[in-house]
């Protein structure tokens, strides 16, 4: 694109490239955006974080079609968000533990990578309820909470 417009050449020089700028670097202060393309990318950039950092219920796949264009889009039926099964994950977890101790760090790798975030959430709230007590690197059931 840059060739194209007249702002700069390029040579194949060996096995690199060399670049030669046709036309002097403009000063930073010069340069003139506009605002409205800045305000909507920067909008774009925002939603990209909070998709990102999302935590909610609502499928990755609409959120991003709604971002970016398809605001009617379906549920994918595959992402984190789709395939999330709360009740499944605590009863995986009751079953781990009902095993004997357990590494949370090797239980939690074995997770999909978008639920983990929802497993060591539902781990914290069974520790602060005291459902489960930690050793070193293993949980396991408090003694009130053995079957």
């Amino acid at each position: 694109v840059l060739d194209a417009r007249g702002w700069m050449d390029w040579r194949p020089f060996g096995t690199q490239i060399q670049l030669n700028w046709l036309q002097p670097r403009q000063q930073t202060h010069t340069v003139s955006v506009n605002s409205e393309r800045k305000a909507i990318a920067l909008q774009k950039l925002k939603s990209l974080q909070l998709y990102a950092m999302q935590a909610s219920d609502t499928c990755r796949a609409v959120t991003l079609e709604a971002t970016f264009g398809d605001a009617e889009s379906p549920p994918c039926g595959h992402c984190d968000a789709c395939t999330a099964d709360k009740q499944t994950w605590r009863e995986d977890l009751r079953k781990a533990l009902d095993q004997g101790c357990l590494d949370p760090m090797a239980f939690l790798q074995a997770c999909r990578p978008g639920h983990r975030a929802a497993m060591r959430s539902l781990l914290a709230t069974w520790y602060k309820s005291g459902a489960i007590e930690s050793s070193q690197s293993h949980i396991r059931w408090t003694s009130s909470e053995r079957r």
